[in-house]
Parts: C-alpha cells; structure tokens; sequence
C-alpha cells in the first residue's frame, strides 16, 4: 500500500518548519517546495515556478501541507479548491494580523491581504499556533475551520544539576529594525542599562543591526547573535531568567525551550506567551523599565522550580505537536 503523498511549501526551512517535516514524512511522502521571499524578483521567479509544478504535478498528490499564510499559499489554496484536495495552512502569526501603528502583519498591505484571506478561505483547515491566533482566525474568518496545535520543541539530553547564575536571557531573531521593535530588543537594552550591575545576554540579533539602527549596547549586555543549540542549551541551563518583551508574539518556541531548562519567565501579556507559561512566572501588564526592572529583580531572587518544566513537557513537546497533526491528517 502506497503512501499518501504531501506537497509541502514554506518560505524559509526555519527549525519548526523543519520539525513538522520530519512529523510528515513520519506517515507520508513528502515533496518539498520553497518560495523565495528575499526579494520581488526571487518571489516572483519561485511563484512562476510554483504554478508551472502546480498546474503539472498537483494531481499525484493528496494533501497540500503549507506554512504560513501568504503569497506562497495563494495557489495552491486556489487549486486545491478547484481539484477538492485537502490544503492545510499552518497560521504563525504575521499572517493574520494587521498592526497599522507598526506596520505589522500583512493585512497592513492589501495585495498581500487579499492573498492571505483568500488562502484561509480556501484551505481545508487553519492549523494555529495558539489559542490567541486561532481567536483571531475566528474573528476575520468565523467560517473557518481552525484547529489549534502548538509548536512543540524538541527533547534533548542536557547537562543536569547545572548552577544558575544571575543571568537574564533573551533570545529574539531580528533582522530588520522593524523587527527589532517588535520583538521588544528595544526593552531589553533600555533594562539593561537601567540594571548595570545585572548581566543579559541577547541571542538571535546581530550587534551590528542594533548600532547600525543607532542603539548604543550597554557592557552588561552580551550580544552573541547566532548560536548553534547545542550553545544555546548551555546558556538556558545557566541562566536564572528568561525574559521575553516582546509587542507582538504569537507562541515563542524559545520561550517553551526556556522554561524546559527552568528558567524564570518573565514575559509581556502578549500573545500567545501567557498561553506558554501558565501560571508559572512573571507577567508585565503594562511596560515600564522601572516596573519591569522591579519585576526581573523578583524573578532572580526566586527560587527555580521544575513547574515550568513539567508543563512543557505535558503540553508542548514535538511528539504531542505530531500526534495531533497526524490525527487531524488522518481525520479529514
């Protein structure tokens, strides 16, 4: 018996991207298919690519797998509509919002807007990160049929009983200033030079876009950019709090990881976060460096507890992630 197959498209072959590959080809067969977002050139050539594999190749296989809602997803959504093919679009964020006053989301554009709308009009199902993202599917598009599956992040074996130090991490991958912002970096060097005698560390953004941008780095904030995970699983098993400023944030898989390495999270009532910590932790509802300096101090003279821990690993590991995409494939 032959194995269904899967077109898989995505943007960018980030680490979640990569990890629900691997959770497809668990059951099925899997074709993958890029689009190239860099440029209008680079999207416009890989959309020409993608209708020509549509228009030749759609037909062999049975469920078109994509991530995010975007230009990339206008087709295949368009086509399998047409051909009564299941279409599934992974929902993360940036594609159902619309942030006027930063510029955020793509429903700030309205080609891309139309796009986006019409790709989760057309879909099978919506599969959202979080709760706050399916609630906003459920807003725009009450006809929708939205599922909420979480991000999951993935088990690996760690160094045990490693000593926390007075460390506040932060891992945000930026790179635009636009980004920089949302991701609330901006917050993070404001505490850090309010709080000179606390060590951060900044993981994700490079030195040199926040200077470019015209921030000045305080020298008890360690800027590091990209680390490989193996790095990063050092860091987090060090550091006393995790802390995540962000203005808009759908889930936050480094969050989750964080929290899995007992971390103290201390984030902003935004999002998908509170979703991630539960009751464990810090949450700032309202911004200010001083109340938030005041809140960071609480959270590194708490004690570590394995709370967080066992919350991650009860609701969102990768194998739950792929138990629940796989069921809801096989369901339809």
């Amino acid at each position: 018996m032959r194995k269904e197959r899967i077109l898989y498209i995505y943007p960018t072959l980030s680490s979640f991207i990569k990890g629900d590959a691997e959770i497809l080809s668990r059951e099925y067969e899997v074709t993958h298919f890029r689009v190239h977002p860099t440029s209008w050139h680079s999207l416009l050539r890989s959309l020409i690519s993608q209708l020509f594999h549509l228009i030749f190749n759609l037909r062999k296989y049975d469920i078109v797998y994509i991530w995010f809602a975007d230009y990339h997803s206008f087709l295949p959504a368009l086509f399998c509509k047409r051909l009564k093919k299941r279409c599934y679009i992974v929902a993360g964020g940036y594609d159902v919002c619309r942030e006027k006053k930063y510029g955020y989301g793509s429903f700030t554009n309205p080609i891309r807007g139309f796009m986006t709308a019409r790709s989760i009009k057309n879909c099978t199902t919506v599969i959202a990160v979080s709760k706050n993202i399916k609630q906003i599917i459920r807003y725009v598009f009450p006809s929708t049929n939205c599922v909420t599956i979480y991000n999951g992040v993935v088990l690996k074996p760690g160094k045990e009983d490693v000593e926390k130090e007075n460390l506040v991490l932060t891992v945000s991958m930026a790179s635009t200033a636009k980004n920089v912002f949302i991701k609330g970096i901006d917050r993070i060097i404001e505490l850090a030079d309010l709080m000179q005698e606390t060590k951060f560390i900044l993981i994700g953004t490079e030195r040199q876009l926040l200077e470019k941008i015209g921030y000045k780095i305080p020298d008890n904030l360690q800027v590091l950019g990209f680390v490989d995970h193996s790095h990063l699983q050092e860091i987090y098993s060090k550091s006393k709090v995790y802390c995540q400023l962000s203005r808009r944030e759908s889930f936050c898989l480094a969050l989750a990881e964080a929290m899995l390495y007992n971390c103290n999270p201390v984030i902003t009532n935004i999002g998908g976060m509170p979703e991630v910590t539960g009751k464990n932790g810090f949450i700032i509802n309202e911004y200010s460096a001083q109340n938030c300096s005041f809140v960071i101090k609480k959270a590194l003279e708490a004690k570590t507890n394995s709370l967080g821990r066992e919350r991650i690993l009860s609701e969102f590991t990768i194998e739950t992630r792929a138990e629940k995409i796989l069921n809801l494939l096989e369901s339809n």
